[in-house]
């Protein structure tokens, strides 16, 4: 008889939630704001901002796991 994957399923409430919060999050911030880069200044809305930022989290989250996995890999 197989176990059911408490800890899988556990993972994807976690992030179902978390992705809930952050889209509901993104939607109330909708005003213009200045972003300052290190020679350049742009004017876009919040949302823009936070999707870029979540989006760019989300990338180095996927690879940084991977990069230490091979690393350790590596040294056995």
């Amino acid at each position: 008889m197989a176990k059911p994957k408490k800890r899988g399923n556990a993972k994807l409430v976690v992030a179902a939630v978390a992705a809930v919060l952050a889209i509901v999050f993104v939607i109330i911030n909708t005003n213009q704001v200045e972003i300052n880069f290190l020679f350049f200044k742009v004017t876009a809305p919040l949302l823009v901002a936070l999707i870029v930022s979540m989006l760019l989290g989300f990338i180095v989250g996927l690879i940084f796991p991977k990069l230490r996995a091979d690393k350790s890999g590596s040294q056995a």
